[in-house]
């Protein structure tokens, strides 16, 4: 009989341990099964990579984060140059359209300007018409000239219209007589010298006519001038066609033969004895009026 109270029968000497009475290793602890100790080393590799996989989650989240960030960036960068460009494409198109608006304005300019410059020609030559034709046209109470004022047949040409090879003329309308006269060759009054215009004729004509005389405009009634119609070299020299002396209020009819003339000369003197005072000069007193070629 045991002292401790235990019934059960002691095992015999030498015998195997049961199946659930395997030795316990030297620390005390029993061993666990095969399966559950791999279990096991699973669950403790995996407790130890957790701080591992903490990390790398914030890693991933890190670089997600950035990611997101450069898209939104490079978006905001995209869209910038989508507006920069379609402001800068708006801006070209304004501008091409300004062009177009001024070569459409300077082409109808220029329309209106050769349109108002051929209205122009077409008024300057309706007014040299209307000029011409009040030229033709007497004047109210006024009687039509002389045939030998105003040259009309075939031939015929004003002296007036043949520009001088030498000397200075004037041919506006003036005064002579009291009968205007609308073609006149008029030349200056000098003291000491003569005065003179040369025209070519080329022996052309035939008849030289005019109304020689001082025309109304003239103050220096007391004096008077010799005029003279010379034709120049000819074959035997120059030949005085005509030599008058002319008084204010005088006025000499011409009427010469100029056959075979090459140059014609008009001229115009102080006659002697004559008195020195006056004045009048430069106002182209000496008149050939209506002076015609035929």
């Amino acid at each position: 009989m045991h002292m401790n109270g235990d019934t059960s029968a002691p095992a015999p000497s030498g015998a195997a341990p049961a199946p659930d009475q395997r030795p316990l290793p030297p620390g005390g602890s029993p061993e666990p099964p095969p399966g559950t100790r791999a279990r096991l080393g699973l669950r403790k590799r995996f407790l130890q990579a957790l701080p591992f996989t903490d990390n790398l989650v914030s890693v991933v989240a890190g670089l997600l984060a950035i990611a997101t960030f450069a898209a939104g960036a490079l978006g905001y960068v995209a869209k910038a140059e989508r507006d920069e460009r379609n402001e800068l494409e708006g801006a070209v198109a304004s501008l091409e359209r300004q062009r177009d608006d001024l070569r459409a304005t300077n082409e109808q300019l220029t329309t209106e300007v050769e349109s108002l410059t051929d209205e122009n020609a077409d008024l300057g030559s309706h007014v040299e018409e209307l000029e011409a034709a009040a030229d033709d046209e007497p004047r109210e109470g006024e009687e039509d000239p002389p045939a030998t004022t105003t040259p009309g047949d075939t031939g015929e040409r004003r002296l007036a219209d043949i520009e001088p090879v030498d000397g200075n003329v004037r041919t506006d309308p003036v005064a002579m007589g009291g009968e205007e006269y609308r073609y006149p060759v008029r030349l200056d009054l000098a003291t000491f010298s003569v005065r003179f215009a040369d025209y070519d004729l080329g022996k052309d004509y035939s008849r030289f006519t005019a109304q020689v005389g001082l025309n109304d405009t003239y103050t220096d009634t007391d004096r008077a001038w010799r005029f003279t119609i010379v034709s120049v070299g000819g074959p035997t020299g120059d030949a005085v066609l005509f030599d008058e002396t002319i008084s204010f209020g005088t006025v000499v009819p011409v009427d010469l033969s100029v056959e075979g003339v090459l140059r014609l000369r008009l001229a115009v003197e102080r006659a002697f004895p004559a008195p020195l005072s006056g004045g009048g000069y430069n106002a182209y007193n000496a008149t050939w009026g209506d002076a015609t070629l035929r």
